[in-house]
Order: structure tokens, then sequence, then C-alpha cells
């Protein structure tokens, strides 16, 4: 690399300067390209656990549960109930063989596959075309 840059830099200046700028723009270009890059320092992994569980006035329910442990992996799982009934819950696992997660639904449109690693077990309901205001009252 030392070699490359010594070599553009001598033919960058043998030539004549009419066109300085563009040159001095290059050089600077070529400088920051062959500057070491500062690595940040990699910390430990911190083991946590963390969860929530809110159930809104009109009846709606939303909830987390994750862990990470001291190898960085997580397992946890989401889910939320509307007022007429429709839900999911995911389930899911970050580890050395990648994400997986297991989807369990009754949401109207969805139908029972596995798309990309991703179990979706799927069992619609009909329900009314409604606007949720999760946690807070119509008017």
């Amino acid at each position: 690399m030392g070699r490359l840059v010594s070599s553009l830099l001598r033919s960058c200046l043998a030539t004549s300067f009419a066109h300085f700028d563009t040159r001095v723009a290059f050089l600077g270009l070529l400088a920051i390209a062959a500057a070491q890059v500062q690595l940040q320092e990699n910390y430990p992994a911190q083991p946590y656990t963390f969860s929530y569980d809110s159930t809104g006035e009109d009846g709606g329910r939303i909830s987390q549960q994750e862990t990470g442990d001291e190898r960085n992996f997580k397992t946890g799982s989401y889910s939320y109930q509307t007022p007429d009934g429709v839900y999911r819950t995911a389930n899911y696992v970050a580890d050395d063989q990648g994400f997986r997660v297991s989807i369990d639904t009754n949401e109207p449109g969805t139908k029972a596959e596995n798309p990309a690693d991703v179990t979706l077990n799927a069992n619609p309901i009909e329900v009314p075309a409604t606007a949720y205001t999760f946690g807070k009252s119509k008017s």
C-alpha cells in the first residue's frame, strides 16, 4: 500500500498544477483511505433480564420479556391482544445458530406457513375493521 501511495503522490506532484484543487482533494481522500482504522474495544456481554406487561383502558394488552446471557445469546417473547380478541405471540432465540422465531396468531389474513426459518402458527378469525388507540380512550 505504501508504494502505491508514494507512486500516486509522485505522479500528482510531477504534473502541472493546472488542476491543483482536484489534486489536493484527491490526495486528501487518498490520505483518509490510507489511514489506519481505529477499532472500538469489545466489552464482554452483560447478562440481563427485562419485561413489561401493559393493559390499556380498552382492554388491549401488550407485553414483552427478554433475557441475555454471558455469551450474548438472547431469548424472549412479545405478545399483544386487541380488545376484540386478535392476538399475536412471538417466541424468539438469537444465538450462535442465528435468529429463530415461532409466532402464534389468529390475525385475519394469516395462514400457517414457515417462510425464512419462521414458524407461523395461524388460526385467523373474522373481525370488523377497527382503528385501535392502544392505551387511550377513543373520542
